[in-house]
């Protein structure tokens, strides 16, 4: 004879389904900031990655003008982007990114992975010529391409920087308008668009080299700026407003502390690498920070350990 036995059915407690979810929960909040990390990390490597590339389209364009540095821009009306009004076809001024351009398989390289979306300043139809118009990467033009008169800038060679391997050229900047909408003529500016200042720079009397218009203060042969500003901490020129965020390159002359307190920059040999501002400002009296410390304070201590200097 046989017997069936029935299978009883049994439902889980409440007990158990808190537990459960207890434990999800604890996966969840030690996971979720794990992918996070893995993800700022994923982007960092990716912000150096296009950091690199714009930087070996820069020395591509040198081997084929004489060695010479990329211009930080000339006046041309038929340029097809620039700085003339914001119009995207009326370009008053050649900039660097759009004569790096040609060296580069597309213009996202200009793009920051790090830095916010500023996809509203894509035009439709212009896309490539968009990404070099609103870089979000800044060129160190006060050494490499110091300004010389009005309008006038003449670029270094690159067999004239003493030590390449120290000089910034590009570094992670401010985004035209999403993190620079305050900026003086916003994203349409030449220098919030394009250009990155150094920590230090002439407090001189105009936004031109004073000795090439035989202005006073003079520049001498072998200082750091030519492009007089205040440098960082400060208003550069004349668009760092207050309120710009410290990440933006608000306290930095537009060089952008993405993460981890830390800038992507390239150098004139073509390394690549993340620095702080402290380091980035090594040879100065600079202090990250520190917001009892004065902009007019701030001088160059050690020439010879600072960086943003060609001899």
């Amino acid at each position: 004879m046989h017997h069936l036995h029935k299978l009883k059915t049994r439902a889980f407690t409440l007990i158990e389904l808190l537990v459960v979810i207890a434990i999800i929960a604890i996966l969840a909040a030690i996971l979720f900031p794990v992918f996070a990390q893995a993800k700022a990390a994923a982007k960092g490597t990716a912000a150096l990655s296009n950091c690199k590339q714009i930087t070996l389209a820069e020395i591509m364009y040198a081997g084929d003008s004489d060695d010479d540095f990329v211009i930080v821009g000339y006046f041309d009306q038929t340029a097809p982007i620039g700085w003339c009004g914001g119009t995207g076809t009326s370009g008053c001024i050649r900039s660097w990114s759009e004569l790096c351009l040609p060296y580069m398989k597309t213009g996202q390289l200009f793009l920051d992975p790090l830095a916010p979306s500023d996809d509203s300043n894509i035009w439709p139809g212009d896309v490539t010529d968009s990404y070099a118009y609103y870089p979000q990467f800044g060129y160190d033009f006060e050494v490499l391409s110091p300004v010389t008169g009005l309008g006038v800038a003449q670029p270094l060679s690159s067999t004239g920087v003493a030590r390449p391997a120290s000089v910034p050229m590009f570094a992670a900047k401010a985004t035209a308008w999403t993190e620079a909408a305050d900026y003086w003529d916003g994203g349409y500016s030449m220098d919030s668009s394009f250009l990155i200042a150094a920590p230090y720079c002439d407090m001189g009397d105009g936004w031109v080299d004073n000795a090439a218009l035989n202005l006073s203060p003079a520049i001498t042969p072998n200082s750091w700026c030519d492009y007089v500003s205040p440098g960082w901490r400060n208003s550069w020129g004349y668009q760092a407003e207050p309120g710009v965020l410290p990440a933006a390159g608000g306290n930095t002359g537009l060089v952008a502390l993405r993460r981890a307190n830390q800038a992507t920059v390239s150098f004139t040999d073509g390394h690549t690498k993340a620095m702080t501002d402290s380091a980035l400002a090594v040879g100065t009296n600079y202090q990250s920070n520190v917001a009892t410390f004065l902009p007019a304070n701030l001088v160059v201590t050690n020439s010879t350990t600072y960086l943003w200097d060609a001899n």
